[in-house]
């Protein structure tokens, strides 16, 4: 769920940044961080733990089961500038076109 549709949600709901903050067990900085889009990558334990918190947990989807080396990874593309990500992604298309051959 994206966090302007759960600010809506929290809107609709009178939800406040301290109710969800106790609810989800996160800090309110947190809490108050996600929702400026200060943090622009939430961890997604995070992003689950509000979603629960709120009732709006969805099912599991295969991006939620990232392993630890997938997790480095992203972590470190993300740190990325956009010339160096689109380089990348690029680079793991070719080789995944030449190891399907």
């Amino acid at each position: 769920m994206q966090i302007d549709e759960i600010k809506k949600f929290m809107k609709e709901n009178k939800i406040t940044y301290e109710n969800l903050a106790e609810k989800s067990g996160l800090s309110i900085s947190t809490i108050k961080k996600i929702f400026s889009k200060q943090a622009k990558y939430p961890r997604i334990d995070t992003m689950q733990a509000i979603e629960h918190a709120l009732g709006l947990d969805e099912p599991v989807i295969n991006w939620y089961m990232l392993t630890p080396e997938e997790n480095e990874l992203v972590t470190e593309y993300r740190k990325l500038v956009p010339s160096m990500q689109a380089y990348i992604l690029d680079s793991v298309k070719k080789l995944n076109a030449a190891q399907s051959k």
